[in-house]
């Protein structure tokens, strides 16, 4: 096997590492031998399957109840929800008032500018969000809650078994090169 130059090398697997080390699998950031598909997709997979087969065989008033327990939920994050969009609010209220005060030279007058005009927009931007934003909380059916729950869990399974599919994809595409670089380059 011919010799690579060792600068052309580095900066192959530099480039190599770059592109491929940045998955949260490879916590080590080094360039892998050999690339194992995530587990993730396939544990979502299971999860959201075994949901909607315990779907599918609740009664409609299992149903009804499940829908008035999710419901609940949903309000009680909801409401949480805005008590933090709330305390943002304040906090960049107080934020802007404290940067105004600030005392900077001639020299930071642009930039102390520039970040009110940032925190002016942020603060319009969530009082907008938190005056048109209310919760629609309507009443239906056990059955319906049943069959927009098993729509939304089978569109989940469905996007699950393309990402596993896309996974598998990319891992034998990835080994392939990762085969190819070890031949071209020896071993790193």
């Amino acid at each position: 096997m011919e010799q690579v130059d060792p600068d052309i090398k580095e900066y192959i697997l530099k480039t190599v590492k770059e592109q491929y080390v940045e998955r949260e699998d490879n916590p080590l950031y080094v360039l892998p031998h050999f690339v194992s598909p995530s587990k993730f997709y396939v544990d979502e997979y299971d999860k959201y399957k075994a949901k909607l087969e315990r779907l599918k065989n609740l009664t409609d008033e299992e149903s009804k109840e499940e829908e008035i327990a999710y419901r609940k939920r949903q309000l009680c994050d909801y409401k949480k929800y805005f008590a933090d969009e709330k305390d943002k609010l304040k906090n960049l209220i107080m934020l802007l008032e404290k940067v105004r005060d600030w005392n900077c030279p001639e020299s930071l007058l642009e930039l102390k500018n520039y970040i009110m005009e940032n925190i002016n927009y942020d603060i319009i931007s969530r009082e907008r969000h938190l005056k048109h934003d209310s919760l629609v909380d309507a009443e239906i059916s056990g059955k319906e809650f049943k069959e927009e729950m098993m729509r939304r869990y089978e569109n989940i399974v469905n996007n699950c078994l393309k990402s596993i599919e896309n996974e598998r994809v990319w891992v034998n595409q990835t080994n392939k090169m990762l085969e190819d670089l070890k031949k071209n380059l020896g071993d790193w």
